[in-house]
């Protein structure tokens, strides 16, 4: 963010940490020129007790709870849009914002849902009365832009106040009836608005690419990071998920972290490279 983010893009960074105030501490000064700007939340602070209870009955795993923080996090924000993005997400290049909004509209298209979230559309569309016909808000993960007045509308009409409605989400993450968090949001987009026109932009779903490559495609990272390759120049943002890395060859891991440091994200491949496979094989 530091590098890629001007002051003029950004009214503020929103860290929602998925533990609580005692376990982890974050260092504002990783932000740079733009700690100031940081706030940070933990789940605890922004939900009750109870719901903390809720997390731990239902048992609810990190990578469930943490589609809830980022719900919440839109909700704090104080501009009529904000970007989410996970802790591993990298700006590859400099945000350009006219790209992304346009007359206070988000600039997007709608995107195929991948067949494994079949069931949550399915879910979504029948919670809401609405199809979604297999498609949602282009790029349906991160960097997604949300817009602040639906995302409070949403939590207000669902739940009434921030405690009732994450006590609710939670316990529709789980099967028989599962959400996630960007196929809920745009099917309440179209239960409110009955159209994704009335707030969105949907005249190019492509004005950047996002590469995010997950713990299930390890064995396709050749093709993909090719593809990278074929876009970079129109690529806004990388992530690859900690348990892909150490599951890739040395070469692979090299092509990553060549790749990162070119965008001046890392300073060491080797010593990167050994840190990682350390940390994320223990």
């Amino acid at each position: 963010m530091d590098l890629y983010l001007s002051e003029i893009s950004l009214d503020s960074i929103i860290v929602v940490v998925n533990d609580s105030q005692s376990s982890v501490q974050i260092d504002k000064s990783w932000y740079g020129k733009h700690q100031n700007r940081v706030k940070i939340f933990y789940i605890d602070e922004l939900v009750s007790a109870d719901v903390i209870r809720t997390i731990h009955q239902e048992r609810i795993d990190g990578w469930s709870s943490q589609q809830l923080c980022k719900l919440l996090g839109a909700s704090l924000s104080t501009t009529d849009w904000s970007m989410v993005l996970d802790a591993k997400t990298w700006f590859i290049q400099s945000l350009d914002i006219n790209k992304l909004i346009s007359n206070n509209k988000a600039v997007t298209g709608l995107v195929t849902v991948n067949d494994v979230f079949v069931h949550e559309i399915n879910c979504v569309s029948d919670f809401f009365g609405v199809s979604l016909e297999k498609q949602i808000l282009s790029p349906s993960g991160v960097p997604f832009l949300f817009h602040t007045k639906t995302i409070s509308a949403m939590i207000k009409e669902i739940g009434g106040d921030i405690n009732a409605f994450s006590d609710f989400f939670l316990k529709h993450l789980k099967c028989p009836r599962r959400f996630t968090e960007f196929i809920f949001y745009c099917g309440y987009v179209l239960h409110k608005y009955k159209s994704y026109s009335e707030i969105y932009d949907l005249s190019n779903p492509y004005p950047y690419f996002y590469y995010n490559i997950a713990d299930w495609e390890g064995p396709m990272f050749d093709d993909i990071f090719n593809n990278i390759s074929l876009h970079e120049t129109n690529i806004l943002t990388v992530s690859l998920h900690r348990k892909t890395f150490p599951i890739l060859t040395d070469q692979q891991q090299t092509r990553w972290l060549n790749f990162i440091k070119s965008k001046n994200l890392i300073d060491d491949t080797e010593y990167t490279k050994i840190t990682l496979n350390t940390v994320l094989s223990s």
